[in-house]
Formats: C-alpha cells, sequence, structure tokens
C-alpha cells in the first residue's frame, strides 16, 4: 500500500463508452408523465447536457426528441415529512468513520473528467436529476448505457453485470479516493471494507421505473454510482444529511452516471425522510451528504 497521500498529484481518467450493457426491461414506464412535448421536428444531434430536474427525455423512431417534464406536486399535494428525530454519529458510524480515516490516509487520490454524453438513438430516455443533469440513459432494447466508463483507467468499457461487483462484467476500482463532479465537490472513499460518499445527495425520478437490478424502484431505493460503486441489490445504504442532521437508510436499486453526487434517491423519499422539499419555484431538491456501507 502507498505510504503517501497525492493530493497533488492528478490523475485524470479516460472517459470511455459501452452502449451494450445490462438488459433493463423498459416498457409502458412513462405512461404516467404527462405533458410530453417534442421540442424539435428535426432528429436530435445530441443529448442535453442539462435539463429541468426530474425531466425524462425519450427518443422516438425518428430520433426526434420528446420531453416529459417532472410533474411537480402543489404543497397540499407534498408527502408530508415524517417526525424524525435529528441525531449525532452513534458508535456504529463513529467506528466506521474512525476506519476509513485511518485507512484513506494512505490512500491514493485521482481526480476524475466530467463523463462525455453519447450521440442520441431512436428509442433512447434519459433521465435527469435533481440538479438538471443526465444520470441515468437506457437504450432501446432496455439495456442501460454505460457511458460514464466502468473500467478505471483503462481504454476498453465493461458491461454491466446484474449480480454483485465482483462478478464478471465489471472491474471494481482499487482501493482509493475519486474526486469528481462540479468545483471537486464529490468524493467517494474506497477502502477494504467501506465506500463512503461525501458530496451532494439528489433524486431522480425513478419510483416505479426498472432499475439495474431488474426490479422495479420503491420510494426507499436509491442509485449509486456506477463507475465507483455497484453493491449488491438492496445493499444498505445509511445516509446522513449534513445540513440537518437526519440520517436514514436507503437501499440500492439502481445505478447511474450521477455526474455531480454520490447518490441518487427518490423525491418523495427526501421529502419524507430528509425534510428537503422538492420545490421547482425555489430551485431545492438536493443536500450535503455523507454516505457509506459495507462491501
Amino acid at each position: 500500500m502507498n505510504q503517501y497521500k497525492c493530493h497533488s498529484l492528478k490523475i485524470v481518467l479516460p472517459v470511455v463508452f459501452a452502449v451494450s450493457v445490462l438488459a433493463v426491461p423498459f416498457v409502458d414506464e412513462l405512461s404516467t408523465v404527462s405533458a410530453a412535448k417534442t421540442d424539435s421536428e428535426a432528429p436530435a444531434e445530441k443529448i442535453p447536457e442539462t435539463m429541468e430536474p426530474g425531466t425524462i427525455i425519450t427518443f422516438d423512431e425518428n430520433n426526434k426528441m420528446i420531453v416529459h417534464p417532472y410533474e411537480y406536486k402543489e404543497e397540499a399535494e407534498r408527502p408530508r415529512a415524517k417526525a424524525v428525530q435529528k441525531q449525532k454519529p452513534d458508535k456504529e458510524e463513529k467506528a466506521v468513520l474512525a476506519h476509513i480515516e485511518q485507512e484513506r490516509v494512505s490512500l491514493p487520490v485521482y481526480y476524475d473528467t466530467e463523463p462525455e454524453l453519447p450521440a442520441p438513438h431512436p428509442g433512447m430516455t434519459v433521465y435527469y436529476d435533481g440538479m438538471g443533469y443526465p444520470t441515468k440513459i437506457v437504450a432501446a432494447d432496455g439495456k442501460l448505457v454505460d457511458y460514464d466508463s466502468a473500467s478505471i483507467g483503462t481504454s476498453n468499457a465493461k458491461a454491466l453485470s446484474t449480480s454483485h461487483a465482483a462478478a464478471a462484467g465489471w472491474t471494481p476500482p482499487k482501493n482509493g479516493e475519486y474526486v469528481y463532479g462540479k468545483n471537486n465537490e464529490n468524493k467517494i472513499t474506497i477502502t477494504h471494507n467501506y465506500v463512503m460518499g461525501e458530496g451532494w445527495v439528489t433524486w431522480y425520478d425513478g419510483e416505479g421505473k426498472t432499475g439495474s437490478d431488474n426490479k422495479k424502484l420503491k420510494n426507499n431505493n436509491c442509485a449509486t454510482k456506477m463507475k465507483y460503486d455497484r453493491p449488491p441489490y438492496n445493499t444498505e445504504i445509511r445516509v446522513r444529511n449534513l445540513e440537518n442532521d437526519i440520517v436514514k437508510e436507503t437501499y440500492k436499486g439502481d445505478i447511474g452516471g450521477l455526474p455531480h453526487a454520490v447518490l441518487d434517491i427518490m423525491p418523495d423519499f427526501m421529502e419524507q425522510e430528509f425534510e428537503t422539499k422538492v420545490d421547482k419555484k425555489k430551485g431545492t431538491g438536493r443536500f450535503k451528504g455523507r454516505t457509506y456501507h459495507e462491501k
């Protein structure tokens, strides 16, 4: 193990792109999304780098872009925040953090570049997160597009796996600290026993859709960053909202690009469990958080 901390060494990882990946049926999942519209009669040449938070885009048989805006709830329709007790780190959390801090002092640090979006194709679907960035792309055949390289530091993209991270098809990254996103605000630390995320926790319109493990996503499911973190389905992930000290557990059900976040959760879960409103007018629906789970 390296006995130094290389924050001064900036290692830029190449971006690669795979289009043949995990089979995920994608049938009639947009039936509840209304106000769909075609922005242009001409075939789309690029996937938009940003959209309104929660937007879902589909491309028709002529590769024309159809926008499905997220239906923000009116105040009276919002899920009420549960009576949650704010808590400081307990004995278990303190032990985990101490273990990670002890190991991370000797870990290499990698600075990643923003992933390059693939060209749009007929039948493709693109999900945007609570900050308006594309976080998940599904091809026409129902396969999840790995546009944010699953192969760390190489030029060969890997296919996604329906099993756990150690399965063939995805090579887990080496232990280290991986820094990425706007202003390098996000960091995933991988140690011998744990994976910890520090940065933005946001949301996407995933509930009721099909996740990366071929199962319907529930309100308490979340999506981890496909490039670095693919725990088994239903892995418990502890999430701390660092802005109000609310701590909750969510369960891995999906993976995505997460270009500027460490975790994506469901919008109702964000409001109910973390007291963070998903509000279009105020532009809210994210928080600075810390997440961790066992490897």
